[in-house]
């Protein structure tokens, strides 16, 4: 099995993506937190690359509390 190298940009997109909700939920819009589809057919992550989408899911995770409390950051 080969790696598939789309997962070094779709991790940048997640990123930017991340900011985008971290900047609407800083300026008081909950309503603009959507969730990031990921493009159909991506293979495996590369194993590389987990700790970096383990930061992301954290910060995931840090958004989805604020908005469930109610709360701006």
């Amino acid at each position: 099995m080969t790696n598939d190298n789309r997962w070094y940009s779709v991790l940048d997109d997640i990123d930017t993506h991340l900011e985008q909700q971290e900047r609407a939920l800083d300026a008081g819009r909950p309503d603009l937190v959507v969730a990031f589809a990921l493009p159909p057919g991506l293979g495996p992550l590369p194993p590389n690359l987990q700790p970096r989408l383990d930061t992301m899911r954290r910060r995931t995770e840090v958004l989805e509390a604020a908005i469930a409390e109610g709360r701006c950051r």
